[in-house]
């Protein structure tokens, strides 16, 4: 189910990854929910368990999460991600968005796989301001 979004003043819409993909994504992640499960300060196990990640992990969940999100240009949508740079596809796209972008394209693929990460399967309530963070 695609999800939109206004993200730092753009419109973006999530898409679905391939049954294959939410699985290889679900098995990175799966050492950050078990540590979220662990009852440690949730902020102090999110940092630790996603320095821990392989940077080739981390850019796996990124291009493979962007790949099926698009951002509203007139009366089209154009991917983020341009698949050749390995870069998004717009310059004035902050860290901040992409996170934010990030975490909505995991809720829609695996909202019951991250129920572990915030207690109420919302990644994105752990990464707002007011988050509890244990």
């Amino acid at each position: 189910m695609a999800t939109e979004q206004t993200v730092e003043g753009e419109i973006y819409r999530t898409g679905m990854l391939n049954a294959k993909q939410q699985f290889h994504v679900a098995r990175r992640l799966a050492p950050i929910v078990a540590a979220m499960q662990s009852g440690e300060n949730l902020f102090q196990a999110l940092a630790t368990e996603l320095a821990k990640l392989p940077e080739q992990d981390v850019d796996y969940i990124m291009r493979t999460t962007m790949g099926v999100v698009s951002r509203k240009q007139g009366d089209q949508w154009v991917r983020v991600w341009n698949q050749q740079a390995d870069l998004p596809q717009f310059s004035d796209m902050t860290a901040g968005a992409l996170l934010t972008l990030l975490v909505l394209t995991l809720e829609d693929n695996l909202g019951g796989f991250t129920t572990g990460l915030g207690g109420n399967g919302s990644l994105q309530s752990m990464f707002a301001p007011n988050a509890p963070l244990n």
